[in-house]
């Protein structure tokens, strides 16, 4: 899979990178579908009504609309641990917090014009929809497998949805299913790796290092680095370290909440300045660190910490933004795409400010047309 991935984004780059996403979540759609279709007809389940019937009469909540409410004890740490709270802390993490996500934003940036974002958003929301409700429906209906209690009991969850589709499907359906986990890791793969690689070399290298670095060496070098993350991410996952799992959760909730806030509000409104952008990245980074430092960075409750620290972001920036200087008139023309912008209107009594290099030129002298008669003989 490593070696796929670095193939095609060392020669074709981010097309490479968009097309691919294309075909592997036409992949991803078919094996959802048949995945759902095998486990609602295999003999555990016995069909949908009779299998919702069964997860009913073991335990009503896990047909319920929502988990509940209740809260174990009072404090923070019970509002934590609400079943319905640490939902609701996933949902809105893997839902609205994927926006502020640096791999998402760089294709959100590629999209070519409004009428590809109207189509996005119709089929990107279809898309979604579908693999959630793949992933919680069959998740749900992983309690009537007599395998998996065993599982469950030693808290061995990754091996729960292997061993439904290993009894549930068939083996030529299985190779279906292993393409859809495939290419949903080929594509996070690579959209992580093109960004990293483009972050370094654009935003680091040349930018702040290297200015006058040819298109031809920013070209060679994101070859790269390309092939060297993708080596180090085969390497992390060859070790199997423990961690990596609580700081995949801790990464999730520190990007999701330090950037959402600036990203959104400055994406629609044009009084967010660099002021409010850094009060949204502080305090939501803060939060989930400290927060998430003091209860152990423990994996069940960082999706709800993280959750909290986007809404913090969300809130903070619009309020700094009220009280604070708004981004000057040239950033806002840039940024927006409106010239108009660049000239703000004047307010009686003060000369409106103006960018460096934005000043109008001035108007040119009328030429003077001569009488012919007094026009200089040539010599």
């Amino acid at each position: 899979m490593a070696t796929l991935t670095a193939v095609y984004l060392v020669l074709g780059g981010y097309l490479a990178v968009a097309r691919n996403d294309a075909i592997q979540g036409v992949v991803m759609i078919v094996g959802v579908i048949v995945m759902i279709y095998f486990v609602i007809k295999s003999p555990e389940v016995g069909g949908l009504s009779h299998g919702l019937s069964h997860l009913k009469a073991i335990n009503p909540s896990l047909t319920a609309a929502w988990p509940g409410w209740h809260f174990e004890g009072s404090g923070f740490t019970a509002f934590l641990s609400s079943p319905g709270v640490e939902l609701l802390g996933l949902v809105l993490l893997t839902s609205l917090g994927a926006l502020a996500h640096p791999k998402m934003v760089h294709k959100f940036y590629a999209m070519k014009d409004d009428t590809v974002v109207r189509q996005a958003i119709v089929i990107s929301t279809l898309f979604a929809f579908l693999m959630t409700f793949g992933a919680y429906f069959t998740g749900s209906l992983s309690h009537l497998f007599p395998q998996v209690a065993p599982l469950a009991a030693a808290k061995n969850f990754d091996a729960i949805m292997p061993t439904v589709i290993n009894v549930a499907l068939p083996s030529t359906v299985v190779v279906v299913v292993l393409l859809l986990v495939l290419s949903a890791s080929m594509s996070t793969l690579a959209s992580l790796v093109m960004v990293s690689a483009s972050v370094v070399t654009v935003d680091f290298v040349r930018d702040e290092l290297k200015p006058d670095m040819s298109k031809t060496a920013v070209v060679t070098l994101m070859r790269v680095l390309v092939v060297v993350f993708i080596l180090l991410s085969v390497l992390l996952a060859q070790a199997k370290i423990a961690i990596i799992i609580t700081m995949m959760a801790i990464s999730w909730g520190v990007v999701s909440g330090a950037f959402l806030g600036p990203f959104i509000w400055g994406l629609y409104w044009r009084r967010v300045g660099k002021a409010a952008a850094w009060s949204g990245i502080v305090m939501g980074t803060g939060f989930t660190l400290l927060v998430g430092w003091h209860y152990a960075w423990n994996a069940g409750y960082m999706p709800v910490i993280s959750a909290i620290a986007m809404l913090l972001s969300l809130a903070i920036v619009p309020l700094v933004a009220l009280v604070t200087k708004p981004a000057s008139d040239g950033c806002i023309a840039a940024a927006f795409g409106d010239a108009a912008a660049a000239v703000p209107t004047p307010t009686p009594g003060r000369a409106p400010e103006r960018e460096p290099g934005l000043e109008p030129e001035p108007a040119p002298e009328p030429e003077l047309a001569l009488d012919p008669a007094l026009e200089p003989e040539t010599v």
